[in-house]
């Protein structure tokens, strides 16, 4: 009798079999079981994968943030909203000022302590913000158009910020969040896979003497499917907690550590069939190291290593539409690599400020294990930075790949270039950028064989070639004196031209002439984006953000 096949692991089932009304004969056995015994790979093989981009996108932001300079300062954008601090320019600005000192640069009191009136002002500052983020309402009498309700999503999809201060012990804590955005495709045999990860990590951590400690909460949300003779969709949440850690050995010598935990619903809809819902979970585990072999001035040598591992895992569901069996899926990885540069002069100029070419250059084996691609490999990346500082331009190449890697058709390249043109050095007159890029990521610089888009390279085993997915990029800027000389705007407007559409932006940015210390920044920027299918509507953003050191 024959057993339809689909990709679906329903498990283990059984068909009876029950004959009745002989004629001529007797039954003395009529009833016979069979037993289907299922091995098909959906959903442990998108499992695999899905777990493995949102591990990468927290252990990404864990690496940053070990690596991230510890000093004052706020660079807030919620929701593209402007949070917790006071009007920056007109009579407010210039009474708060006054309040908290003579320090112009500082505008608005922002960093002019030493008094406490600008104490007090910071204090409630840091009030409204909490509150903002608990959604409380503002009390009576503040100004209400500081706040407003969002929904969740709103606010995550919309923000991106990194609160830092100093405390009395001489540590620093930090308050930050960001957005992580994947995509991943495979294969299981003749299966194809594929999927989109969105995540929203929100962290705080703490900085003092050797030690850096963290805490962050994350949400992830991703869609896809599969695709054989039947195909069908695939969403899946989860939000998990990661504690992580890092400790400076020696000034050569650091290491790194982070585990979490978190939990989900995953939905399978086979085409043409009723969707199921279940349980997800997820559980990881990841350590590293960093060692200068090679430091100072000239060259410079690093040592990296890694290890980590990620268990996904979903629950038994049986329904009147159909059973999908549990799933457990184990992903890990351990890399070990090198990293070089090298700053050479090319000559000298007036000021000191003579041409300089930086090579660098990475070379990392890999082992990849679990449930998805697996097998050895060799990955390398390198490039060259070249700046000639008295006519204000730069240029880098850079270009990364997979040597050789046991799991079939892997392929993952890239190569990209960029020249920039600013002839002022203080952001002022005409500034020019231009970049272009071939196949996938292309960085080779510190942690370049352990950046997220490197690891996931295996994702990428698709059929096509990656160097065909080409983008070029186009910047122009015009820098002018504004506000009596202490500020800077820049109008700018560019251009991004891929294979997926094409994309407009037009921009403005004003920035005081302070640097460091009392420097602010505000940047609107208006964008448009006209896919290649004719069929899906151009898109269109406005986005705004604040910076303020203090």
């Amino acid at each position: 009798m024959p057993v339809l096949d689909d990709p679906l692991d329903e498990g283990t089932e059984t068909l009876t079999l029950t004959l009745s009304n002989p004629n001529g004969a007797r039954l003395d056995d009529a009833t016979a079981t069979g037993t289907i015994t299922n091995t098909d790979p959906i959903p442990q093989a998108w499992l695999a994968r899905f777990g493995r981009t949102v591990a990468d996108q927290v252990l990404a932001a864990v690496q940053e943030r070990m690596g991230t300079a510890r000093s004052p300062g706020a660079e807030i954008g919620l929701g593209g909203q402007r949070i917790g601090l006071e009007p920056l320019f007109g009579d407010e600005a210039g009474d708060a000022a006054a309040a908290g000192g003579a320090d112009e640069g500082a505008a608005g009191g922002i960093g002019s302590g030493g008094s406490a009136a600008a104490d007090a002002e910071e204090t409630a500052r840091l009030k409204a913000l909490t509150a903002w983020l608990q959604g409380q309402e503002p009390e009576e009498g503040a100004q209400a158009g500081r706040t407003r309700s969002m929904t969740g999503r709103a606010v995550l999809m919309g923000s991106s910020f990194n609160l830092a201060a100093e405390t009395g012990g001489g540590g620093f804590a930090a308050l930050w969040g960001r957005i992580a955005q994947s995509r991943f495709a495979g294969r299981e045999g003749p299966l194809g896979v594929d999927g989109d990860v969105t995540t929203g990590l929100l962290g705080a951590d703490y900085a003092w003497d050797r030690w850096t400690t963290g805490l962050m909460v994350s949400r992830s949300a991703g869609t896809g499917g599969y695709r054989r003779e039947s195909s069908g969709d695939i969403e899946a949440t989860v939000t998990a907690v990661t504690p992580w850690a890092g400790y400076a050995v020696s000034e050569r010598l650091s290491l790194w550590g982070a585990a979490g935990h978190g939990a989900g619903e995953l939905t399978v809809k086979p085409d043409e069939q009723a969707a199921m819902t279940t349980g997800l979970s997820m559980t990881l585990a990841a350590a590293g190291a960093r060692a200068a072999l090679v430091a100072g001035e000239g060259p410079r040598l690093d040592a990296v290593a890694g290890a980590r591992w990620v268990r996904t895992t979903s629950a038994r569901v049986s329904s009147s539409s159909g059973n999908l069996a549990a799933a457990t899926a184990d992903v890990s990885r351990l890399t070990l690599g090198l990293e070089g540069s090298w700053p050479l002069a090319l000559g000298e100029a007036a000021g000191g400020k003579g041409a300089t070419a930086t090579p660098r250059l990475a070379l990392g084996l890999r082992h990849d294990g679990g449930d998805a691609e697996t097998g050895y490999g060799v990955d390398i990346a390198g490039g060259i930075d070249l700046a000639l500082p008295a006519e204000g331009l730069t240029a880098s190449l850079s270009g990364r790949g997979v040597l050789t890697h046991e799991a079939a058709g892997l392929k993952d390249r890239g190569i990209a270039g960029t020249l920039a043109w600013n002839p002022g050095s203080s952001g002022r007159g005409p500034s020019l950028s231009l970049s272009q890029t071939f196949g996938a990521g292309a960085s080779s610089g510190k942690d370049a064989l352990l950046a997220r888009e490197t690891l996931e390279g295996l994702a990428a085993n698709d059929n096509g070639d990656e160097l065909e997915q080409r983008r070029l990029e186009a910047r122009f800027g015009y820098g002018f004196a504004m506000f009596g000389d202490r500020f800077t705007g820049t109008p700018e407007i560019a251009l991004g031209l891929s294979q997926a559409g094409r994309d407009y932006s037009l921009g403005w940015r004003l920035v005081n002439a302070g640097a460091g210390t009392g420097s602010i920044e505000l940047a609107l920027k208006a964008t448009r984006r006209e896919n290649a299918n004719d069929d899906v509507p151009p898109e269109h953003g406005v986005g705004f953000k604040f910076t303020a050191r203090w």
